[in-house]
């Protein structure tokens, strides 16, 4: 394994891992696929984690604190041994020149002693790229001013930004993003955005882990949702999107809705928050919901959610209130 991070900075590459002959090979098929992982830390357990990142698409990675979304980052890398299971870096067209893999993981550390400059020359000089590279990827960045400051000293924020200009500068078929803007500033991620999308669009197969969901809200078309070690549902986010629209509705009223939310819970409805004045209820609990609601001398009114958002369906899904299966009953 060819690991980038050795140089002090967190943008990381793997070989490609060789395909099973089998394998699909068409310019938008999957380009990483992990089957039945399996690790084990004390008490916590990955469990047959199955999932396919694909070639000219953004997949989102969703999950709570201690899902084992790192853990997955981190096989899928080849940082980390399963205890069961397999990951294959599929074939594919792949521009000349270009890498097989590259991993950003939050966890990672730069020597604080380079200067931002220094840190992506080691990196240029270890993957072939021209100096000049590294020039347009620290202006890109918008870097380029603190290019000869250590790295010590750089806020949170620039190095966030160093870890994307790296990851520009490996050029790589594959790349796996963890938290990608913990410090950036709202210009910041408006730039990140752009990143990612041009990424995709370029052909690249794009991971992204994150828990601000309204910042990866209108940028993913695969989700992931992690919960307990266990994949609770992944596939074309528009499918869980529609299967959520489809299994709740919303409840409007003049009622406060946090009230209303606590005494429809302690009346075991499944009821979630869609809005400052919106609740989300399933359908077949609707009329019971009314009841309730009534019992305070209040109404409300029965609406479609619409377009659900990405924060509403993770909590429908971390609530077990939407599950993968109901999505491919619809199919």
């Amino acid at each position: 394994m060819t690991v980038a991070g050795d140089l002090g900075g967190p943008a990381r590459v793997t070989p490609s891992r060789r395909p099973r002959p089998e394998e699909p090979t068409d310019a938008a098929g999957p380009r990483l696929r992990a089957t039945g992982l399996r690790k084990s830390y004390g008490s916590f357990h990955l469990s047959d984690v199955d999932l396919d990142v694909r070639a000219g698409r953004i997949q989102g990675f969703f999950g709570p604190n201690g899902s084992g979304k790192t853990t997955t980052l981190s096989i899928l890398a080849g940082l980390v041994t399963p205890d069961g299971g397999s990951v294959v870096q599929l074939p594919g067209p792949r521009p000349s020149g270009r890498e097989p893999m590259a991993v950003l993981l939050e966890s990672f550390g730069y020597n604080p002693f380079l200067t931002g400059r220094e840190h992506l020359r080691t990196v240029a000089r270890r993957f072939g790229r021209p100096a000049s590279r590294v020039t347009e990827v620290l202006e890109e960045a918008g870097i380029a001013p603190a290019a000869r400051r250590r790295i010590g000293r750089y806020s949170l924020g620039m190095r966030c930004r160093l870890g994307i200009a790296e990851v520009l500068l490996v050029d790589a078929d594959v790349v796996l993003l963890d938290e990608p803007t913990n410090g950036l500033d709202p210009d910041g991620i408006v730039w990140l955005r752009r990143v990612i999308r041009r990424m995709a669009a370029e052909g690249r197969a794009v991971l992204l882990s994150s828990h601000m969901l309204n910042e990866a809200e209108g940028l993913i078309d695969d989700a992931v949702f992690l919960l307990d070690g266990r994949v609770e549902w992944a596939g074309p986010y528009q499918d869980v999107v529609t299967a959520a629209s489809e299994r709740y509705v919303g409840l409007r009223g003049s009622a406060n809705a946090f009230e209303v939310a606590e005494r429809l819970a302690g009346r075991g409805i499944d009821v979630l928050q869609a809005g400052p004045d919106e609740l989300a209820v399933r359908v077949e609990q609707v009329a019971e919901a009314e009841a309730v609601v009534a019992e305070t001398g209040q109404s409300v009114s029965v609406t479609s959610l619409g377009r659900p958002s990405l924060d509403l369906v993770y909590h429908l899904i971390r609530s077990h209130g939407l599950r993968h299966q109901e999505v491919s009953d619809r199919e």
